[in-house]
């Protein structure tokens, strides 16, 4: 059977795959009824403060006496680029004493838990 599964790409994410598998005759999943959705009253929009604040969003940002750190593509790995003295962060992992960071541009890498401290600015 043709079907979409998830993987572990062992970096701790999980990425979707479209594969064939083995599944069990009598599972057609194609045959299942699906719910009727009820209809949702439309809900005011938030600034995207107030939405970090209502999600419980922890921001970070680096904490070094140079006025930036590195981030690097793996812990120890290749510099991708400088990140300067109050850029803020989103922290989602550890590896090797390097935290995993997404950077409000979207980028994705690892900098030395040394110079990762919380935001005071949230």
């Amino acid at each position: 059977m043709w079907g979409v599964i998830f993987k572990n790409n062992g970096e701790d994410e999980y990425v979707e795959s479209q594969e064939y598998f083995d599944a069990p005759e009598e599972v057609d999943v194609m045959q299942e009824e699906i719910a009727p959705v009820e209809e949702i009253a439309p809900v005011e929009e938030v600034s995207a403060v107030e939405e970090d604040v209502l999600l419980n969003i922890k921001y970070y940002e680096i904490n070094d006496p140079d006025g930036y750190s590195n981030l690097r593509d793996s812990p120890g790995g290749k510099i991708l680029r400088r990140v300067y003295l109050g850029e803020k962060f989103e922290v989602f992992g550890e590896r090797e004493r390097h935290k995993k960071v997404k950077l409000s541009s979207g980028e994705i890498g690892y900098i030395h838990v040394t110079r990762v401290v919380e935001s005071i600015r949230q």
